[in-house]
């Protein structure tokens, strides 16, 4: 759906050019995400406790 509304809206060309923006528009929330938790204390490993086996 949103790809077809580019293509008809903005052309051909213009998908590769907002795939990229949706791209690094995640990798800069990844980088965020990563960074708060970081900033809480909260280790990159740590699983939910009902995740944990033998819980």
């Amino acid at each position: 759906m949103g790809g077809g509304l580019i293509v008809s809206h903005l052309g051909l060309m213009a998908t590769p050019w907002i795939g990229a923006i949706v791209v690094l528009a995640a990798l800069g929330l990844t980088s965020l995400a990563g960074r708060l938790d970081r900033r809480d204390g909260i280790s990159p490993l740590a699983r939910p406790q009902h995740a944990v086996a033998g819980h």
